[in-house]
């Protein structure tokens, strides 16, 4: 049977001399070698190199074949129980993900290798972004999740799986074979279990609540840091410690604590009634994304 998306896989195509050390470099660290180098080097063209044509296209076309490859990789699991719909989107974003994609570019040091003209404000987000994940902070969703550093550096690992799917003939199996090495570790379920930014981030979505942590300069004289949660604008909690990421840990602890209070009088009903209310919804996400049950907090306490 003759296949609808086809390709000249046989075109071979070299890069452009002041790119070739860098397609180089990148075929070595992703352990691909490239028929038609030229999808490679427009894998590693940011739009602000004008003069080429940039990863842009690709992008689109990564982004869509690695979340496919994925949902398809949880959906068809043999060795556990069928995951429910919220499930395997859950598992999605988080392994094909713009953060941990970011991550990815970061552990491959693929970034040096983009072609870009006059960026001094993103490589300074992607150098900050690059020191959180070395310095390994677990809640870099929240603090860095929607810069402009982490979608530059998704993009190149969404532009050089596209390159790879093109030339493997659009076969997603081929593919993910492939790629998926590059992005191990696979983040199941149990990974995500417990975790107070996690509770955080699902509670605050299920209240339609935007929210951002950021961290304070560095107390010099005490050497703590301290991180705090705004939820809508406003600040509603902070956490400290002499780790910055425990720091962010706290704080995450503290905001799910407060939100529960929060919800329970945002209608202006301060009552025991609304904050039970405000328990049992908590506890039904935790059952329902498999998180440990939530501390039993009264309004006594709360209060």
């Amino acid at each position: 049977m003759e296949k609808v998306f086809t390709t000249p896989t046989s075109l071979h195509c070299e890069p452009s001399p002041e790119m070739k050390d860098s397609v180089t470099a990148v075929e070595k660290i992703v352990g691909y070698n490239f028929k038609n180098k030229k999808l490679l080097e427009e894998a590693l063209t940011h739009p602000s190199f004008r003069w080429y044509a940039s990863y842009k296209r690709l992008e689109n076309l990564g982004d869509s074949a690695l979340n496919h490859a994925v949902t398809n990789y949880f959906f068809c699991l043999a060795d556990r129980p069928k995951l429910n719909q919220d499930q395997i989107t859950k598992l999605r974003s988080v392994n094909a993900g713009n953060l941990k994609l970011a991550c990815v570019t970061v552990r491959l040091g693929l970034y040096p290798y983009l072609r870009r003209y006059e960026t001094p404000a993103l490589d300074k987000k992607v150098r900050e972004f690059t020191e959180a994940v070395i310095n390994g902070e677990e809640e870099m969703g929240l603090v860095y999740g929607k810069s402009e550093g982490v979608k530059v550096l998704a993009d190149i690992v969404e532009s050089v799986a596209a390159a790879i799917y093109i030339e493997l003939n659009f076969d997603l199996d081929k593919l993910w074979m492939k790629f998926k090495p590059l992005l191990e570790p696979i983040f199941t379920l149990e990974d995500l279990q417990g975790h107070p930014a996690t509770i955080l981030k699902e509670f605050c979505e299920k209240n339609r609540m935007h929210y951002q942590m950021k961290l304070q300069p560095r107390h010099e004289t005490r050497n703590i840091s301290i991180a705090d949660v705004y939820v809508d604008g406003e600040l509603v909690a902070s956490g400290s410690s002499n780790r910055q990421k425990t720091a962010r840990r706290n704080a995450a602890k503290e905001a799910v604590k407060k939100l529960l209070l929060y919800v329970g009088t945002a209608a202006g009903n301060d009552s025991p009634f609304r904050i039970e209310e405000a328990m049992h919804g908590l506890h039904v996400l935790c059952v329902k994304q498999r998180l440990p049950e939530p501390p039993k907090y009264t309004y006594e306490s709360l209060s």
